[in-house]
């Protein structure tokens, strides 16, 4: 009776690995997209795949020029260096030089989700 109990509270419980959503490179979420006195503000949550928790972008309306780039989560340093770098940028020329970037194993990164994200707002 006791190992009847067991087997089926553990049954109940318990989630074969096929059953359980694995996070991809296209689970980021864009959050906010709007245009405010010719600035247009994106802010997404990335996939869980990556250590950032949020990524905000500022890109001039008329140009397409990104103004900033701010990054909640990650590798401070490095991340810091791909805002510093980014600035002054068109959204194509950022997309260019982040897609494909891997992280590890991970699939993405930081800098992947962000050309990701600009992918999807611009429907590139």
């Amino acid at each position: 009776m006791k190992t009847l109990l067991i087997m089926a509270l553990s049954a109940l419980f318990s989630f074969a690995p096929d059953d359980v959503a694995k996070p991809t490179p296209e689970d980021f979420r864009i959050d906010v997209d709007k245009v405010e006195d010719g600035v247009r503000t994106i802010e997404a949550t990335p996939s869980p795949l990556v250590c950032s928790k949020k990524i905000v972008v500022l890109v001039d309306a008329q140009t397409n020029l990104i103004r900033e780039v701010d990054y909640t989560g990650g590798c401070q340093g490095n991340l810091k260096a791909i805002k510093s770098l980014l600035q002054g940028l068109s959204v194509d020329q950022a997309i260019e030089k982040l897609d494909g970037i891997l992280c590890g194993k991970r699939g993405t990164s930081c800098t992947d989700q962000l050309a990701r994200i600009l992918k999807k707002a611009y429907n590139k």
